[in-house]
């Protein structure tokens, strides 16, 4: 309240803030008092100058804290992944090891090729060109390296799984376990083959099997390189990667079984059993516990 002593009978000011001026209460107050805009009010009005220490009380606008209001984001850069450096060692070192290998065999590959499906250019391979198992096995090791740096790939980027040991010791041990599992299951197949004594038909079916191995061997480790170091296509990559492994795992075991239909001399119903057991029953343990 103010008093004007200037005139015979005094005038009262109420400087208070009226109520109608007063923020609306349907938001929080704030502690800080701002009344800028009242005292703008008042200095273009008939009051007296409103005092700064009056009691007012302000309360903020419910659309103080829209979006605009909001400070904006720090920019940031762009994510691009890039593969650790320990893989593209193994990985130079496996074009490497392919390169070494299909100059010092120097055959046909257009023969390597199709005699994955035609016995007669697969056999007319294996005499001119003296390939064999064991000749090929530098070729299937590549494979099997190539396949574990997918599988490592898969269960740390789309799996995203925590690894206990660091990549590339396992790494190590994928490759390891897939090379024991191959170890393993061709002994297994050379002695089915001993107890039916139908020794020739499993040959074909392991040097198919090879085959498809050394055809793996070729297109997968170019592959690598943009699946680990290309980015954003690395995803492309790895799903073409992925596919090229089942593709050549399924149109194997067809193969194979269909030589060992055709060719076998002996029980083609139990040797066709007992490969099927040894072929899809550790793929399907594999997937289970994957799966869960």
């Amino acid at each position: 309240m103010t008093q004007d002593t200037n005139i015979a009978h005094p005038v009262i000011y109420d400087t208070a803030v009226p109520t109608l001026l007063l923020r609306p209460t349907d938001s929080i107050a704030t502690q800080h008092v701002d009344a800028d805009d009242y005292l703008l009010l008042c200095n273009d009005s008939v009051f007296a100058p409103y005092a700064a220490d009056s009691a007012t009380v302000y309360r903020e606008s419910m659309f103080a804290a829209n979006g605009l209001a909001s400070q904006p984001k720090e920019p940031s850069l762009r994510d691009v992944s890039h593969g650790p450096d320990w893989m593209f060692l193994v990985i130079v070192a496996l074009l490497t090891l392919m390169s070494l290998f299909l100059n010092r065999i120097r055959f046909n590959i257009k023969d390597i090729l199709v005699s994955l499906f035609n016995l007669r250019i697969q056999s007319r391979v294996e005499r001119e060109n003296n390939v064999k198992i064991t000749s090929m096995l530098p070729m299937t090791g590549i494979y099997l390296a190539s396949v574990a740096a997918v599988a490592t790939r898969v269960a740390t980027s789309r799996l995203s799984l925590h690894l206990t040991v660091p990549q590339p010791l396992f790494y190590a041990i994928v490759v390891a376990s897939l090379v024991l599992f191959i170890l393993m299951k061709g002994g297994l197949i050379r002695l089915i083959g001993n107890i039916f004594d139908d020794r020739g038909s499993v040959q074909l079916y392991l040097t198919s099997g090879h085959l498809f191995y050394f055809a793996g061997g070729m297109l997968l480790p170019p592959l690598l390189l943009f699946v680990y170091f290309a980015g954003a296509g690395g995803e492309a990559a790895l799903i073409i990667s992925a596919a090229l492994i089942a593709i050549i795992l399924i149109t194997r075991l067809i193969r194979g079984l269909q030589l060992i239909l055709t060719n076998s001399r002996s029980s083609k119903l139990y040797l066709f059993y007992y490969l099927c057991i040894l072929e899809i029953v550790p793929i399907l343990a594999m997937v289970k516990i994957l799966t869960t």
